[in-house]
């Protein structure tokens, strides 16, 4: 299933949109996707550089999370190659997943946001993920 863009809605209203795939599926060139943070009160978009999203590093990390659903000890951190895209994951013993988001630009500004998942939902994030990063 290819998908054009992706939202995943966070049980405390925020979201994360993933969009605008640019040469991912080239073998040289630039690859990238645009990030998107939403709350009730914010909105911050940004294009993130992504080399190789098909190593351990992005969807690699989301399979993690999701694999582990049980829960883990300490945080599971992901940067993006230049550290615009910050992903910073927590587990507690109820199966609530806390992912803190930073998106950071060049451009001197930096917004940061908390999306919270029940484990019942991973499985299908990760797929989903995995989706927009295929062809």
């Amino acid at each position: 299933m290819v998908t054009d863009s992706l939202t995943i809605k966070s049980s405390n209203s925020a979201e994360i949109k993933f969009s605008e795939r640019e040469g991912l599926f080239r073998s040289v060139g630039s690859e990238y996707f645009r990030v998107t943070l939403k709350t009730e009160n914010m909105m911050a978009s940004l294009k993130v550089y992504i080399f190789d999203p098909f190593d351990k590093s992005f969807c690699h990390y989301f399979a993690d999370i999701a694999e582990n659903w049980r829960g883990w000890n300490g945080t599971k951190q992901w940067n993006s190659l230049e550290s615009e895209l910050q992903l910073s994951s927590e587990s507690d013993s109820l199966g609530h997943i806390t992912m803190d988001i930073t998106l950071e630009s060049y451009e001197n500004w930096k917004t940061q946001i908390i999306l919270v998942f029940d484990a019942g939902q991973l499985d299908d994030i990760s797929s989903k993920i995995k989706a927009f990063f295929t062809k």
